[in-house]
């Protein structure tokens, strides 16, 4: 059994012939490896980082549980739920998102915090968020495997593996927090609008881009940049697979464009029209109240975008805290970008590069731009700078990062992940092995969380055991000739024999 693949996009050197039904078992064998390997890391998280200790998570949390009361919260009322420990901040800053994680989160905590147990509420809250990362990896699998249209397998093994230990990622999967459930619509939404700028409108496709898009704007403000990339997708493809004349062109695009934008609107509207009666911005911000009580302040533009401690905090893409490996770290990461980078350079000189590689590649670009300019934006108006607002640009990010994979020569490809996850990881590993034991060692004590150390070490195992599987995984889709070493092998002994004979 074969599966033949088109063969128009910039990557493919090594599947030529097609893709075996074996192949295919080994792609299964790297994505459950990924998927334990972003389960196990953000519930090691969760279990070593002391509860509530953001007033963000705090009043996430307190989100949740005022809409299992039954209503929204407002900024200036403040929390209703005041956990005995933690961080808990004077007023409902987390008010301005739109409600739809914490209506999924709601029956999760819920009971939870009014049954008093505030503990158990934050840490099933966070294994709600675990469910959720392992969600995102899964999506980014199906949406990397669309970049090629040749080495489908490869791309969706590599895409996620290599995002799965960004700290800003794997630390958001193991906390109270929305970001990953916009990344994981947004992941989609992105794969949607790959397969319309790749192979054209469908009634299927354009119903998907509607409901991600009302799904995506009624979880986070900033699914806005993938809404707009997703519309400009929709256009795009009109343009590149609609044979019509120009003017039946221009209306179809122009209804097609604005289905996302209407299905957003239609769903997630009522909120933001709330937030303007409440705070006099669509965005709900405080920027008065955050520059009298957290000492912010508005910034230019310009000067945020030249900032080196702007760009020195998006870099620390795998570092866990500001003490370790902090001189190596963002010399690393500037390495491997520019590897990356020189590898899709290497590829648009290897390969056709034609106008719908083109239109996908434009579709990432605009992704990693626009959530780059949002976040300059927000830190401008007073924001902190963070690397999670990057979040929304995880893909683009895996893609950039696996083209410099991929661009080896195939058989170098699997060992080339497997070091790079070696490096990645271990950030995540020796930081979770200096957290603190309570009452005991490692094998009979706890976490700050009370959670039994033997199950971390379980789970830090599990990364180990499925960075593994992704690499050999990958080894194996791209082409590594184990099969041809163990049959030259026999064939060598065979021969030996007979001649001895």
């Amino acid at each position: 059994m074969r599966l033949v693949e088109d063969r128009d996009d910039m990557t493919g050197d090594a599947v030529a012939e097609g893709v075996s039904l074996w192949d295919r078992r080994f792609l299964r064998v790297g994505i459950v490896g990924l998927v334990a390997s972003i389960a196990c890391a953000a519930a090691a998280f969760a279990a070593l980082s002391p509860a509530l200790n953001t007033g963000d998570e705090t009043a996430h949390m307190d989100y949740a549980y005022q809409v299992w009361m039954g209503h929204l919260p407002v900024f200036e009322h403040g929390l209703l739920w005041k956990p005995p420990a933690g961080s808990v901040p004077p007023v409902q800053w987390e008010a301005q998102h739109p409600p739809l994680f914490y209506l999924l989160a709601a029956p999760i905590v819920g009971p939870l915090i009014n049954g008093g147990h505030w503990l158990a509420a934050t840490m099933a809250g966070r294994a709600f968020c675990v469910v959720i990362a392992a969600a995102c990896v899964l999506a980014m699998s199906w949406a990397g495997s669309l970049v090629s249209t040749r080495r489908r397998l490869a791309w969706a093994i590599t895409v996620p593996a290599v995002v799965a230990p960004m700290t800003l990622f794997m630390r958001v999967g193991g906390s109270f927090y929305i970001d990953n459930l916009a990344v994981f619509f947004s992941a989609l939404a992105l794969g949607v609008a790959i397969l319309v700028v790749r192979f054209g409108l469908t009634p299927r496709r354009v119903v998907a881009a509607a409901a991600l898009a009302a799904a995506g704007m009624l979880t986070d403000a900033s699914f806005a940049v993938t809404l707009l990339v997703l519309s400009g997708a929709l256009v795009l493809g009109v343009w590149l697979h609609d044979d019509r004349k120009w003017p039946a062109r221009i209306v179809r695009s122009a209804v097609v464009g604005a289905i996302p934008l209407l299905a957003a609107a239609a769903a997630s509207g009522w909120f933001y029209l709330r937030n303007k009666h409440l705070t006099g911005s669509f965005t709900g911000s405080h920027s008065e109240w955050s520059k009298a009580h957290l000492h912010r302040v508005t910034t230019p533009f310009s000067q945020v975008a030249t900032s080196e401690r702007f760009w020195k905090a998006n870099l620390q893409l795998f570092r866990q805290n500001a003490g370790l490996h902090d001189r190596i770290s963002p010399i690393l990461i500037a390495v491997t970008v520019g590897c990356a980078v020189a590898g899709w350079l290497i590829q648009l000189t290897r390969r056709r590069f034609d106008r719908r590689m083109a239109a996908v590649v434009l579709v990432l670009v605009m992704q990693g731009l626009g959530t780059l300019i949002l976040e300059i934006g927000f830190t401008s108006s007073g924001g902190s700078i963070n690397a999670r607002y990057l979040l929304p640009a995880l893909l683009p990010l895996g893609c950039l990062l696996a083209a410099g994979i991929l661009a080896l020569p195939r058989y170098l490809a699997g060992p080339a992940l497997a070091a790079f996850l070696a490096f990645a990881w271990s950030f995540f590993l020796r930081w979770a092995w200096a957290q603190p034991v309570v009452n005991g060692t490692r094998w009979s004590g706890r976490t700050a969380n009370n959670v039994p150390w033997v199950l971390v070490l379980i789970a830090l195992a599990g990364i180990v055991v499925g960075a593994l599987a992704q690499a050999i995984s990958l080894a194996k889709v791209t082409g590594f000739p184990a099969h041809r070493l163990l049959g030259s092998a026999h064939r060598g002994r065979r021969s030996s024999f007979v001649t001895s004979s």
